[in-house]
Parts: structure tokens; sequence; C-alpha cells
């Protein structure tokens, strides 16, 4: 009996202690900057065999369907069953299996240093952060672990806003309601691997606030050679890293996921790291799924480098490719290394066995085993909660106070699918829309081809037409233009590029803006913020809006209110003449014109979704 229970205690134990902390000694010190980034890149053979090692035992799952695999998976973690606790019976904000893993590593270390505590007062900067989870975690860490902290925030991340990013959680229930707290860099996009933005996002938070803490945890998606993961993430995991280290105060702490630790410019990274933090520790939280390379690397206590050093450092995030190694391996210390070849060889062997039990079991999960997991999982809930003592929020303590937040749909797939929601004809009295008194222009990068739309659920679309319309088209047309201006998709050339059409379609509605006639607008497709925003903004100046099968009809012009978004146009067409006549880091575009607040309104939207609907599949666009 007392045999049983400790095989179960080791079984428990083994998901709690998966960590690593690096003993430091004097031998390890950073080189000077003028030996930094000088050579090409090495390799440790020993950690070379260790990731074939991994790569063999990982090769054996591609035979297997993907789905049935992962369900399989799921159903031998003992720790599947902590988040759904945590969202129903703690109650707490934005639960997901990021935030159960960010509230282990702050609750685990000191990552808010006694300083903090004591001064109560924390700066913190959460980076490649959608859609919000860590954010929500250290929130709740600080409201019921320390309270009557004063705590600032800001968020950088993929923009779920931006057309044009191929690679981003397009998830923004949290990120709507704390828009303000929320930096995308000069070029909207959010990307930090672009240098630009992370000097804009460096300048922006020194001017600001002092910062003690920064989380970075980024990937990338590394389906097709998920043998290759470290080297895919080793670029965006640098400029995460390089961007912390100028934003952090002295003492301050930094939280960053990383993968495997085979490759020169991981362990590079970490001799960084090891060199300007007090402390350093490896760590796979409990609720990191056992058969994946995710590690956490916890840092406290920053020593800030010198700025000659940290120039040096910059140079290939300033060019943008890492062609050199970050040190020359002379220059990195043996006790060091010592350190890593273990601390690979830690992390590995427990993958590796977890994924060889995963394989034994699988479609081979007999009575006996399933109890065995049963009764682990159940163990590991009960462990989870004694040792990391979750108390239940408060709503009123909740970074967003309405629980909507925690409801996850595509806004376009939530309208579209709804019953008895399409209505092939629907109109809006512009009277009852509050007129914005002035325009919210955003300018970002330039956009060629739309990845996701928050206005249907399409991907990967480019505005570009090669279809003429046919006699019956023409024949409406030419009865209706004595008392209407009409824009059509079919009457644009042939071109290609979301931006480029943005301004074809801008120079037609300015084209046909007058107080004599009505506008119809038909065939063309709202998919973008920029194309909706303009609609809104030119709909302000009629007093009805219809919505008409593959048509926008905006009825009966206000001579007054013409004249006034007429203003609000020549506004927009002069940037429009501005950006064309600047050189810049990367080409630009007008990305908004009025504030989201303004359309982002369940009844537009839904008429917009509608309308995207009904063009998409009947006017055939390409």
């Amino acid at each position: 009996m007392r045999s049983n229970k400790t095989r179960q205690n080791r079984s428990i134990s083994k998901y709690f202690n998966r960590k690593f902390e690096f003993e430091r000694d004097s031998s390890w010190n950073l080189p000077s900057s003028n030996n930094v980034y000088k050579e090409n890149k090495f390799i440790i053979p020993d950690l070379q065999k260790q990731k074939d090692e991994l790569n063999t035992v990982k090769a054996q799952l591609n035979d297997f369907d993907l789905e049935e695999w992962s369900n399989h998976t799921k159903s031998r973690d003992p720790s599947r069953s902590i988040i759904n606790n945590i969202k129903y019976t703690y109650k707490a904000e934005l639960v997901t299996q990021a935030w159960c893993k960010f509230y282990e590593c702050v609750s685990e270390f000191p990552v808010i240093s006694t300083k903090v505590i004591d001064q109560r007062m924390l700066n913190s900067v959460h980076l490649c952060e959608a859609p919000g989870a860590f954010i929500c975690a250290l929130n709740h860490f600080l409201q019921t672990q320390i309270t009557k902290i004063e705590w600032n925030w800001i968020g950088s991340t993929l923009n779920p806003y931006y057309e044009g990013n191929s690679e981003m959680i397009p998830d923004d229930r949290f990120i709507r309601h704390t828009s303000k707290n929320w930096y995308f860099g000069l070029d909207l996009t959010g990307d930090i691997t672009k240098f630009y933005n992370s000097e804009a996002l460096v300048d922006l938070v020194k001017a600001k606030m002092k910062v003690q803490l920064v989380t970075a945890d980024g990937s990338i998606n590394c389906m097709e050679n998920p043998g290759d993961q470290e080297r895919l993430v080793e670029y965006l995991h640098y400029c995460e890293a390089m961007t912390a280290l100028q934003i952090l105060e002295t003492g301050g702490s930094l939280v960053i996921k990383i993968f495997t630790i085979f490759e020169e410019s991981t362990i590079c990274l970490m001799y960084l790291l090891n060199c300007c933090f007090e402390k350093v520790y490896v760590f796979k939280p409990c609720t990191s799924k056992s058969g994946n390379s995710e590690l956490y690397v916890i840092c406290l206590n920053y020593m800030p480098i010198s700025d000659s050093l940290m120039s040096a450092l910059l140079t290939p995030y300033i060019e943008g490719k890492l062609e050199k190694s970050m040190f020359s391996l002379n220059h990195i210390s043996y006790s060091f290394l010592d350190q890593i070849h273990k601390c690979a060889r830690f992390f590995m062997d427990k993958q590796i066995q977890v994924i060889n039990e995963n394989i034994k079991y699988f479609r081979n999960m007999d009575y006996e085993q399933k109890k065995l997991i049963a009764d682990l999982t159940n163990n590991v809930v009960n462990c989870f909660f004694k040792k990391y003592k979750i108390l239940t929020l408060s709503n009123e303590f909740k970074i967003v106070t309405d629980n909507k937040v925690h409801i996850l749909y595509h806004i376009a797939e939530y309208f579209l699918t709804k019953e008895n929601d399409y209505v092939p004809c629907n109109k809006i009295n512009i009277e009852d829309v509050d007129i914005p008194s002035i325009l919210d222009i955003q300018i970002g990068k330039y956009i060629v081809n739309l990845y996701h739309s928050k206005y249907h659920t399409v991907t990967n679309f480019s505005y570009n037409q090669n279809k003429k319309s046919g006699a019956l088209y023409n024949l409406s047309e030419s009865l209706l233009c004595n008392t209407n201006n009409i824009i059509s998709f079919t009457n644009f050339d042939q071109f290609y590029g979301v931006s480029k059409f943005h301004r074809k379609f801008f120079l037609e509605i300015l084209c046909n803006f007058t107080h004599e006639k009505n506008l119809i607008i038909v065939g063309v497709p709202l998919l973008t913020n920029f194309l909706v925003g303009l609609v809104f903004l030119i709909s302000l100046a009629f007093k009805r809006m219809w919505f008409w099968n593959n048509a926008v009809i905006l009825e009966k012009p206000q001579h007054s209110k013409v004249e006034d978004v007429r203003k609000h146009l020549e506004v927009i067409n002069k940037i429009y003449h501005d950006i064309d006549n600047t050189n810049d880091v990367f080409t630009k575009d007008i990305l908004h014109v009025v504030p989201f607040d303004c359309v982002y309104n369940k009844r537009i939207i839904r008429l917009v979704s509608n309308y995207n609907d009904c063009v998409l599949k009947y006017k055939c666009v390409c």
C-alpha cells in the first residue's frame, strides 16, 4: 500500500518539478562589443545528437492521424482538467492554457520582486501577448495574492485588426475592451521582428513608465518542419529578448518562452540572459503539454549591460537577419556549457518518456490504464490548487468586467450562422447613429493580400476583377444614373492588392459623392476596416442606408452634411498625397478612417457580414 502511494506521489511530483536552475560562477562574463556577431554560427555535436534523438522519437508520429493523436494525448494529460476548474469554479478572466502556465510561473518564482511588493507599484510590458491571457493571469495573481498594488501595463502583439497579417491569433475579445493599453508599432502590424516597431515601443514605454516585468510568449507555426522548430523561431526570440532588455529597469524580471536548447542561437541567448540576470531558471509548467518542447525561461533581478554592447547586439535586428553567431564559442564559459548540456538533456528525457508512453497506449488504453490516468488527473488537479492557492476574483477586480469577454467567436461567423438572421433588404436610419466630430485616421503598412476579415470568414483574398458586367446590368445602370451615382466592382480595371483597391475605391467615392444624387455601391466586398469605415463615414451625409442583396444604397443626401463629410474626404485625400511624397522604412497606407467603435455595432456588422456573404456567393468574386 505504501509502495503504491509512493509511486503515485512520484508520478504527481514529476509534473511539478520540471525546472532547471543555473548556477552562475565568476567565469560567466560577456565579451566586449567588438567581439559580438563576428564569427559564423557554431554547432555542438553532443547537442545535435540530442536533437537527432528527439526527432527520431517524434518521427514515429508521422504516420498517425493528427486529430486522433491530439485527442489521445489530451486524454492522457493529467493537467487537462485544471483549465475548466479555474474557469468555472474560480470564475477567472480569459482562462486559457497560457493563463494557467503563466500563473504557475508567477507563483513558482519571485517574478514580482520584493521591491515591487514593498513599493506597491508594478509596470509590465507583454510581448507577443494575444489574446491577453498572461495579462489576465497576472491581474488575478496581483489582486488575490498581493492586493493593493498599483499596476500599469502595455501589450504588444500581431494586430488582429491589420488584415495583412498572415500568421496571428485573430482573437480580439479582450483586446477590443482594453485597446488603450495596446501598441501595434509604427506600421500597425504589431510585428516585433521589425526593428522600427521595437524601437518605437521602447521609446513609448520609456517615456511612460519604469518597467519591472516583461513577458514574451511568441512562437510561429512550425507544422511543416517541426524537427527544426528551434531554428525557425530563433529570430523571433532574439527580437523579443532584445526588446525586453532595452525596456527593463534594473532589478526587473523577464519571462520568455523558448523550445529546445540544442542550437547556437539559443545557447548564446541563454548565456546572455544568465550574464544579465542574477538568477535564471528553465521551467516546464504542469499545465504545459508534456509531449511538446515548450519551456519558459524565468530571469530574475536584471543587471543592465553597457550601451556599447547593446548597440552591437542590436545590429542584426536593424539589418533584419541573423547570419553570424552572437558570441564565439570561445567566449562562452565552459561551466555554462556544461550546465546547458544538463539542462537540454533533462527536459529532452522527460519529453521523450511522455511521447513513448503515449505511443505505447495509442489505440491501446485498457480499463486499468484509463483508471490510472483518471486517478492521476484527480491528484494532479488537487495538488495544483493546493500548491498555488488560487482564489476566486470578484468581477469588480477583473480587467474587463463584462463576462462576454470570455466568449470566443469570429464576429462574422457569429452573425452569419444565426438562424433567420439573413435579411436581403434592411435599412439604417442615419439619425440613429452618432456622427464622429473628428476622423481617426490610422496609417500603417501597405496591404497586398487580405488574410482575415472581421466582416466575413474569408482568408487569402485579393481584390482583383476580370469579369465585365452583362447587358442587364448595363441597362439597369443607364436607367438609374439620372438620380443615382453608381460605383460597381465590375467597372474597375484588373489590378491586385488590397491597399491599391482602397485607393481606387476612395477616388471613386470622392468623384461620385455629391448632394445631388443618391449613391449606390454594387458588388464591392466590404472586408476591411478601411472600406467599412469609409462607407460608414459617407453614409452620415444621407438620411438612410440600405443593404439590398449585393448593393449598398445611400439615399437622400443632406446638403450640409455632404459638405461636412466632404471636408473629411479631402483630409484623407491630402494624407494619401503626403504618403506618396514620403520615403519611409515601409510602404504606407491608410488602414482606418473612423474609430473602430463607430462601426463595432451589432446591427451594422450583421448587415455588412450578410452583404459580404451575398457578394462573395453570387458575384463570383475571384
